[in-house]
C-alpha cells in the first residue's frame, strides 16, 4: 500500500496565523556582572548647597542686622571683651568654620549652574572643577582667617 500525499487547500494555510517563536529559557549564570561604580559625590555637594542656603537665608540677615544696623545706631553696645570671649570659644570657632565652608560651597554650586545653565557654557567638567576648586581654596583661606582671628 502506497500512501499518496494529501494536499491541503491553499485557503486553509493562509487563514491560520503564523506561530510566534519564543526563544527557550536558559539558566545561564552571568560570568561578567556589571562593575559597581563608585558612588558620585554629587549628593554631598547638594547637601553642602542646601546647608549653605539655610545658613544664608536664616543667619546672614540676622548678622547683617546686628552688625550693620543695630550696633552702628547704638541700639546694641557689645563689649569688646565679651565679643572676644565669644570669638575665642572653641565651639564658636568650629561653628564659624562649618558655616563659612558651607556658604562657600553654596556659592560655588550656584556659580556653577549659573555658568552652565544661564550663560550656556557647556564645558561641564571644566566649570565644575574651577568652581569647586575655587571653593576649596576659599574654604582653606576662610579657615586660616577664622583661626587667625580667634588666636
Amino acid at each position: 500500500m502506497t500512501s499518496q500525499p494529501t494536499s491541503r487547500p491553499t485557503s486553509q494555510a493562509t487563514s491560520q496565523p503564523t506561530p510566534v517563536r519564543v526563544p527557550p529559557r536558559t539558566s545561564q549564570v552571568d560570568l561578567h556582572p556589571p562593575r559597581r561604580r563608585r558612588p558620585p559625590a554629587e549628593p554631598f555637594v547638594w547637601l553642602g548647597f542646601s546647608a549653605g542656603g539655610m545658613i544664608a537665608a536664616l543667619l546672614l540677615p540676622v548678622a547683617a542686622f546686628l552688625f550693620a544696623i543695630a550696633v552702628p545706631l547704638g541700639w546694641l553696645s557689645p563689649d569688646f571683651d565679651h565679643l572676644s570671649a565669644v570669638i575665642t570659644n572653641p565651639v564658636t570657632i568650629i561653628l564659624m568654620i562649618i558655616g563659612f565652608v558651607v556658604l562657600i560651597i553654596h556659592s560655588a554650586h550656584r556659580l556653577r549652574y549659573l555658568l552652565y545653565d544661564g550663560l550656556k557654557i557647556k564645558h561641564k567638567m571644566l566649570v565644575g572643577a574651577l568652581c569647586y576648586g575655587g571653593a576649596v581654596v576659599a574654604s582653606i583661606i576662610a579657615v586660616i582667617l577664622v583661626l587667625m582671628a580667634a588666636f
